[in-house]
Protein backbone atom coordinates (compact mmCIF):
# COMPACT_ATOMS: atom_id res chain seq x y z
CA UNK A 1 0.00 0.00 0.00
CA UNK A 2 1.22 3.48 -0.76
CA UNK A 3 1.39 6.26 1.77
CA UNK A 4 -0.96 8.45 -0.25
CA UNK A 5 -3.60 10.25 1.81
CA UNK A 6 -7.00 8.63 2.12
CA UNK A 7 -9.33 11.28 0.72
CA UNK A 8 -12.81 10.10 -0.23
CA UNK A 9 -15.04 11.72 -2.81
CA UNK A 10 -18.79 12.25 -2.65
CA UNK A 11 -20.77 10.27 -5.23
CA UNK A 12 -24.41 9.61 -5.95
CA UNK A 13 -25.10 5.93 -6.54
CA UNK A 14 -28.23 4.74 -8.34
CA UNK A 15 -30.58 2.10 -6.96
CA UNK A 16 -29.54 -1.39 -7.99
CA UNK A 17 -31.41 -4.70 -8.18
CA UNK A 18 -29.45 -7.46 -6.48
CA UNK A 19 -29.46 -11.08 -5.47
CA UNK A 20 -28.44 -10.98 -1.83
CA UNK A 21 -28.09 -13.01 1.32
CA UNK A 22 -27.68 -11.68 4.85
CA UNK A 23 -26.21 -13.79 7.66
CA UNK A 24 -24.17 -13.50 10.83
CA UNK A 25 -20.68 -14.73 10.02
CA UNK A 26 -18.87 -16.36 12.94
CA UNK A 27 -15.82 -17.16 10.81
CA UNK A 28 -15.06 -13.64 9.55
CA UNK A 29 -13.22 -12.94 7.28
CA UNK A 30 -12.66 -16.54 6.12
CA UNK A 31 -16.40 -17.07 5.56
CA UNK A 32 -16.74 -14.19 3.08
CA UNK A 33 -15.67 -16.16 -0.03
CA UNK A 34 -18.09 -18.96 0.89
CA UNK A 35 -20.98 -16.51 1.29
CA UNK A 36 -20.14 -14.76 -1.99
CA UNK A 37 -19.90 -18.14 -3.72
CA UNK A 38 -23.28 -19.30 -2.41
CA UNK A 39 -25.09 -16.29 -3.86
CA UNK A 40 -23.10 -16.44 -7.10
CA UNK A 41 -24.06 -20.11 -7.46
CA UNK A 42 -27.76 -19.19 -7.05
CA UNK A 43 -27.36 -16.81 -10.00
CA UNK A 44 -25.34 -19.24 -12.13
CA UNK A 45 -27.70 -22.15 -11.46
CA UNK A 46 -30.41 -20.07 -13.14
CA UNK A 47 -28.17 -19.82 -16.21
CA UNK A 48 -27.37 -16.16 -15.56
CA UNK A 49 -24.39 -14.02 -14.58
CA UNK A 50 -24.21 -11.02 -12.25
CA UNK A 51 -23.99 -7.61 -13.91
CA UNK A 52 -21.24 -6.26 -11.67
CA UNK A 53 -18.97 -6.75 -8.70
CA UNK A 54 -20.16 -8.23 -5.39
CA UNK A 55 -20.75 -5.87 -2.52
CA UNK A 56 -20.55 -6.66 1.17
CA UNK A 57 -22.86 -4.62 3.37
CA UNK A 58 -21.93 -4.46 7.05
CA UNK A 59 -25.09 -4.04 9.13
CA UNK A 60 -23.47 -3.93 12.58
CA UNK A 61 -23.38 -0.64 14.49
CA UNK A 62 -20.25 -1.82 16.29
CA UNK A 63 -17.93 -4.23 14.51
CA UNK A 64 -17.57 -7.57 16.31
CA UNK A 65 -15.29 -9.97 14.38
CA UNK A 66 -16.77 -12.98 16.27
CA UNK A 67 -20.28 -12.32 14.87
CA UNK A 68 -20.47 -10.05 11.82
CA UNK A 69 -23.94 -9.15 10.50
CA UNK A 70 -23.10 -9.03 6.81
CA UNK A 71 -24.95 -9.18 3.52
CA UNK A 72 -23.49 -10.05 0.15
CA UNK A 73 -25.23 -8.46 -2.83
CA UNK A 74 -24.51 -9.33 -6.46
CA UNK A 75 -26.09 -6.96 -9.02
CA UNK A 76 -28.49 -8.66 -11.43
CA UNK A 77 -30.70 -7.40 -14.23
CA UNK A 78 -33.14 -10.32 -14.27
CA UNK A 79 -36.14 -9.51 -12.03
CA UNK A 80 -36.71 -13.22 -11.40
CA UNK A 81 -33.30 -13.44 -9.72
CA UNK A 82 -33.49 -10.19 -7.75
CA UNK A 83 -34.57 -10.50 -4.15
CA UNK A 84 -33.64 -6.97 -3.06
CA UNK A 85 -32.83 -3.49 -4.31
CA UNK A 86 -30.10 -1.33 -2.85
CA UNK A 87 -31.50 2.21 -2.67
CA UNK A 88 -30.09 5.23 -4.47
CA UNK A 89 -27.78 7.04 -2.07
CA UNK A 90 -25.14 9.69 -1.62
CA UNK A 91 -21.88 8.13 -0.44
CA UNK A 92 -18.35 8.87 0.58
CA UNK A 93 -16.31 6.73 -1.82
CA UNK A 94 -12.69 5.62 -1.75
CA UNK A 95 -10.91 3.14 -4.03
CA UNK A 96 -8.40 1.08 -2.05
CA UNK A 97 -5.60 -0.52 -4.06
CA UNK A 98 -3.77 -3.37 -2.37
CA UNK A 99 -4.23 -6.35 -0.10
CA UNK A 100 -7.39 -6.62 1.96
CA UNK A 101 -5.35 -6.77 5.16
CA UNK A 102 -3.96 -3.28 4.43
CA UNK A 103 -7.40 -1.65 4.61
CA UNK A 104 -7.37 -1.06 8.38
CA UNK A 105 -6.52 2.69 8.16
CA UNK A 106 -9.14 3.39 5.48
CA UNK A 107 -12.28 3.47 7.64
CA UNK A 108 -10.99 5.78 10.41
CA UNK A 109 -9.56 8.17 7.79
CA UNK A 110 -12.84 8.18 5.87
CA UNK A 111 -14.88 8.79 9.02
CA UNK A 112 -12.63 11.68 10.00
CA UNK A 113 -13.03 13.18 6.50
CA UNK A 114 -16.81 12.66 6.53
CA UNK A 115 -17.33 14.57 9.79
CA UNK A 116 -14.76 17.26 8.92
CA UNK A 117 -16.61 17.97 5.66
CA UNK A 118 -20.10 18.39 7.09
CA UNK A 119 -21.49 14.88 6.57
CA UNK A 120 -22.47 12.00 8.78
CA UNK A 121 -22.95 8.29 8.03
CA UNK A 122 -26.54 7.49 7.11
CA UNK A 123 -26.65 3.74 6.44
CA UNK A 124 -24.60 0.54 6.55
CA UNK A 125 -21.02 0.68 5.26
CA UNK A 126 -20.11 -1.46 2.28
CA UNK A 127 -17.22 -2.74 0.23
CA UNK A 128 -17.35 -3.69 -3.45
CA UNK A 129 -14.71 -6.11 -4.70
CA UNK A 130 -13.76 -5.13 -8.23
CA UNK A 131 -11.36 -7.92 -9.10
CA UNK A 132 -10.95 -11.57 -8.13
CA UNK A 133 -8.34 -12.34 -5.46
CA UNK A 134 -7.90 -15.85 -6.86
CA UNK A 135 -6.38 -14.45 -10.08
CA UNK A 136 -5.24 -10.94 -9.08
CA UNK A 137 -1.99 -10.25 -7.21
CA UNK A 138 -2.72 -8.87 -3.73
CA UNK A 139 -1.02 -5.53 -4.47
CA UNK A 140 -3.40 -5.03 -7.43
CA UNK A 141 -6.68 -5.80 -5.65
CA UNK A 142 -9.29 -3.04 -6.02
CA UNK A 143 -11.83 -2.50 -3.26
CA UNK A 144 -14.41 0.27 -3.31
CA UNK A 145 -15.09 1.46 0.24
CA UNK A 146 -18.54 3.01 0.32
CA UNK A 147 -20.09 4.84 3.27
CA UNK A 148 -23.59 6.23 2.73
CA UNK A 149 -23.73 9.81 4.02
CA UNK A 150 -26.05 12.76 4.47
CA UNK A 151 -25.23 16.43 4.83
CA UNK A 152 -25.44 17.67 8.43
Amino acid sequence: MTDKPIIPEIRDLPAQTVRSKRITLTDFPQGIPRLMGEVLEEIRSAGKMPTGAPTLIYHDQEFNPQAVDVEVAWPVDDPSLANDTTPAMTVAYYLHVGPYDSMEPVYPAMMEWIFANGYRPSAAMREAYINDPSVTPAEQLLTEVIIPVEKV
